[in-house]
């Protein structure tokens, strides 16, 4: 009996694994949507790639990536791992953020305090005047100081809707603030997983070749209104040191363009880098991604009321882009989204019909409704996904048309812009042609939809590839 059992265990066994070696090499998956990445594939065999090894390489990778339950071994493995990382970078950086916390708090009553000592000196040297000439040269110092507060004020009003004049205020660094390094090499500052700095340097070719092709496309489109957008990020700026990768100022000079058609997401402290990105996720969060969309249309249409958030509604957890690696597994954070009264639009994903860009009204319907949050949520499930190509129409609006080329940053963007347009349309390039069959011909899309405005947005990676760069 025993021996029956275990042979029909082996059996069992031998099956499942015939099975699971049967389904990878002739039902392959696609995506991991795990790491978020193209899984491997098996290779075609050839003669030559037998005899050179590639195809023994290649069956290797895929059977690695693709039999049953190695993605849920990973992932097991990886929970096991960052919970003890996990516990040890808390415990490390716990005090460090509570000091970081009540210097903040000191800064901030030192600043108002500083304030109202100056408005009290300012009246008692007034009372105190002597005669009229005297209270002549207070009131003039007085107005001076006044003017340069308000261009002072002007400047950094400017720059919160993303105008550049060619001066920014210094990066605002913090004694608390620290870079701390996981062992797989992964930055952490407080609760933000974090990219290294790039700076210009390492990065100038490559912005060359994509300023050059810009340009181009400018001079030979001179009936259409072109902008540019940059969106600085954690490798822009060192919050420690004080540096600034320069990569934004280089752009910015670089495209010809008149001022008020380039702008630019610009950081300059931590607390705001907090603010407006996921802890876990290389993209804005909801109040990240609204200042983009107001700072985009205050650039596209001046003047052109943008829509006001209703509430902001929580959605569940996100463990983003940022946090696939074996010590960064645990980390988590919650996700929420604004709520907007939107206009109905019509809607077509890469040439069909959709009745929705994303999931976000979908999920807060989902929450208000009381279902249970989102476990898993996905920055691309719940704003879009990177289509090839994505229309937006809305024949209420009679502002005309818009094309925006960029990359996953305006996913988030385009239901709120699509508010304001009669037609948006907006081209991945990196998927364009694997999603709807066509290769891009800028110059004969932009003429066949009598398109008015284009416009250019994306973080660095969207400036430098070289699958972004329109010739």
């Amino acid at each position: 009996m025993k021996t029956l059992m275990n042979t029909v265990f082996a059996a069992g066994v031998l099956v499942a694994l015939i099975a699971g070696l049967g389904r990878a090499v002739l039902l392959p998956e696609e995506i991991n949507e795990y790491e978020n990445r193209y899984m491997e594939q098996f290779a075609p065999l050839t003669v030559s790639s037998y005899l050179d090894g590639s195809f023994q390489e290649q069956a290797e990778k895929a059977l690695g990536d693709q039999l049953p339950w190695a993605t849920e071994a990973k992932k097991a493995y990886n929970e096991r791992v960052s919970e003890l990382t996990g516990r040890i970078f808390d415990r490390l950086t716990a005090e460090q953020r509570r000091k970081a916390a009540e210097e903040e708090e000191r800064r901030l009553a030192e600043e108002q305090k500083a304030e109202e000592e100056r408005l009290a000196a300012e009246e008692k040297a007034l009372k105190e005047a002597k005669d009229a000439e005297e209270r002549a040269a207070l009131e003039a110092k007085r107005e001076a100081e006044r003017l340069a507060r308000e261009a002072e004020q002007k400047l950094r009003d400017e720059l919160a809707k993303g105008i550049y004049r060619g001066k920014r205020d210094p990066v605002k660094t913090e004694e608390a603030e620290r870079y701390f390094t996981l062992p797989s090499g992964r930055l952490v500052m407080k609760e933000h997983l974090m990219y290294a700095n790039r700076f210009l340097d390492g990065e100038k070719a490559k912005l060359d070749e994509h300023i050059k092709a810009m340009n181009s496309l400018i001079a030979r489109h001179p009936e259409i209104t072109f902008y540019t957008y940059y969106i600085e990020k954690e490798t822009d700026v060192n919050f420690v040191s004080g540096e600034r990768s320069g990569i934004f100022e280089y752009l910015h000079a670089g495209v010809e363009l008149p001022e008020e058609h380039k702008r630019g997401f610009l950081i300059d402290r931590f607390d705001q880098f907090d603010s407006w990105f996921y802890k876990t996720d290389h993209h804005w969060c909801a109040s990240g991604s609204y200042r983009g969309y107001t700072q985009v249309l205050d650039m596209l249409l001046p003047g052109e009321a943008p829509l006001e958030p209703l509430s902001y509604v929580e959605i569940g957890r996100l463990s983003g882009s940022k946090a696939t690696g074996s010590d960064t597994e645990r980390y988590a954070e919650t996700v929420g989204v604004f709520t907007f009264d939107f206009e109905p639009v019509s809607i077509t994903l890469n040439g069909q019909k959709s009745s929705e860009y994303g999931r976000q009204l979908a999920y807060v319907r989902r929450v208000e409704e009381g279902g249970s949050m989102l476990s898993e949520a996905k920055y691309g499930a719940v704003y879009g996904p990177d289509s090839g190509e994505a229309v937006f129409e809305n024949p209420e609006s009679g502002n005309g048309s818009v094309l925006m080329l960029g990359e996953s940053y305006d996913n988030a963007l385009l239901l709120l812009l699509s508010q304001h347009f009669t037609t948006l349309y907006s081209v991945d390039l990196r998927n364009y042609k694997a999603q709807t069959g066509k290769v891009f011909d800028f110059d004969k899309y932009v003429e066949e939809r009598g398109i008015e405005r284009v416009l250019f947005i994306g973080n660095l990676d969207y400036y430098v590839l070289p699958a972004f760069i329109l010739r």
